[in-house]
């Protein structure tokens, strides 16, 4: 198995200033590791790639092999389910390799943990519809405005991240610079444990689902 999978109740833990959404990972078999997904009840969102020097985005209605028979040179896929956002983005590692971790939260939210970030001398690129913070540790921090991703109490309901355990080089300066960019409820929300080489990974995570019914 690529992850590890718990479900508790809504409500269990402290709820965060911020929302844990989305995890981003590189990974060259982009099929397989969307199928595990699908079959774990996320819905794919779109597609994303080339044909010629056009990026364009395909529904899931189109399958791989249409992709295939049109020429598609594939950029990533995203997929969905509850308040959970993954992205799996076509790389050149067999093993995935998480490249973002991903909070949502209102402008006043975003711009202070930005603001957090650049006291701290982190690497930044932005633009208008994401932040990304190079935490060090072989993962970005995604900090995103609501008009990118805003989920309803029903969406948290139905799915959403409680934890994830993540592995890195140096999981006591991840744990550091994340709390102090993220804010409260980063400590509840990440558990770092000890990696090799300067990719990090997903080792398991627990989502919320009382209401899930995939």
């Amino acid at each position: 198995m690529i992850l590890g999978f718990a479900y508790a109740g809504v409500g269990v833990g402290t709820v965060p200033v911020m929302l844990l959404y989305h995890v981003h990972f590189d990974v060259a078999d982009v099929p397989t590791l969307e199928r595990r997904y699908v079959s774990d009840g996320f819905d794919v969102v779109a597609r994303y790639g080339y044909l010629g020097r056009e990026h364009q985005a395909f529904g899931p209605e189109m399958g791989w092999d249409e992709l295939e028979r049109i020429g598609l040179r594939l950029r990533l896929v995203e997929l969905e389910s509850g308040a959970v956002n993954v992205v799996v983005m076509r790389g050149k590692n067999d093993v995935p390799h998480l490249g973002q971790i991903g909070w949502g939260g209102s402008d006043e939210e975003v711009a202070a943990a930005r603001g957090r970030a650049d006291d701290l001398g982190l690497r930044m690129r932005a633009n208008p519809n994401r932040i990304l913070i190079n935490s060090g540790q072989g993962f970005d921090i995604e900090l995103t405005p609501p008009d990118r991703h805003s989920y309803d109490a029903a969406a948290r309901a139905a799915r959403s991240i409680s934890w994830l355990e993540v592995a890195c080089a140096d999981p006591a300066a991840a744990s550091s610079v994340v709390s102090q960019v993220v804010g409260d409820g980063a400590d509840d929300q990440l558990r770092f444990v000890e990696g090799s080489g300067r990719h990090a990974s997903l080792r398991a995570w627990e989502l919320n689902e009382s209401a899930y019914a995939g």
